[in-house]
């Protein structure tokens, strides 16, 4: 509940220091990645949850920029990672959300959707990152890796 929240508190601040100014983006080249995809996952056990994850891997040249977080289809998330320039978010879309047992209530824990300031397509992120303490925007097209299963025992 308490990641719901920071997510819920990051979405508006990031949303409304987007409102009152136009966002732009920077230009095609201004990041460089060495792995850039989403991956659709799902649960082995029914109520486990279901989503994507995105990984990206920043190219080493680009020491002084930070990854910050990723607007991706209908939701921003927060980036994790960082170390050796590898970072990944994960995002639960909701589905995959009833329990087999009925007496049991499963938290909602769903990512929460929020409306994004950015035309985007299937595949295509923007990427929020700091760069000498300035905030930028960056769109970039991810590459779609097999769907993970996990096996239910």
């Amino acid at each position: 509940m308490k990641t719901i929240s920071m997510l819920v508190v990051l979405s508006t601040l990031l949303l409304s220091s987007c409102r009152g100014q136009k966002i732009s983006l920077e230009k095609q080249d201004a990041l460089k990645f060495e792995k850039a995809e989403y991956q659709r996952w799902t649960a082995g056990i029914k109520g486990g949850g279901a989503g994507y994850t995105i990984n990206l891997t920043l190219d080493e040249s680009l020491g002084d920029i930070v990854l910050d977080s990723v607007f991706f289809k209908k939701w921003i998330v927060k980036l994790d990672g960082g170390d050796s320039n590898r970072y990944y978010a994960t995002i639960d879309d909701g589905s995959n959300s009833e329990s087999d047992f009925p007496d049991v209530t499963v938290a909602k824990k769903a990512t929460p959707e929020v409306d994004i300031p950015f035309q985007l397509g299937e595949e295509e992120v923007v990427i929020a990152y700091k760069q000498r303490n300035e905030l930028k925007y960056y769109k970039l097209s991810l590459s779609k890796a097999k769907q993970f299963n996990t096996p239910r025992y």
